[in-house]
């Protein structure tokens, strides 16, 4: 479960989430936790014990995913995997800062990464 929370809460920035918190934020990230906890009881039920395992075990895959350093990374494959990419959220269509055009040099974030200093 705590992939899918570091996932959604990749596409929030910092900023937002200190400054402004809602109740119903709260509660729609409650009945996505919740949702899936009952998608996944059922896949238990109706496929046996190993696919909810299996699930997980694809979820930590592919969380672990990154790009290189300077360019944020979408995830698209979790959000394939939890059906995240069927619905228009907030995040989508709205300006948010990391979907913004900006020139990164990549050579620097990967020194930066790698802790090389010339």
């Amino acid at each position: 479960m705590a992939e899918i929370a570091n996932a959604k809460q990749n596409y929030i920035t910092a900023e937002l989430k200190n400054n402004y918190s809602h109740p119903v934020e709260a509660i729609q990230e409650q009945s996505s936790r919740q949702q899936l906890d009952a998608r996944k009881y059922m896949a238990s039920k109706v496929y046996g014990s190993h696919f909810p395992m299996k699930l997980q075990m694809e979820e930590a895959i592919l969380s672990k995913f990154q790009r290189f350093p300077g360019l944020r990374s979408g995830l698209v494959g979790l959000e394939t995997l939890l059906g995240c990419d069927e619905t228009i959220e907030f995040e989508d269509y709205l300006d948010l800062p990391e979907f913004r055009e900006q020139s990164v040099n990549i050579f620097d974030e990967m020194e930066k990464k790698q802790n090389i200093k010339l």
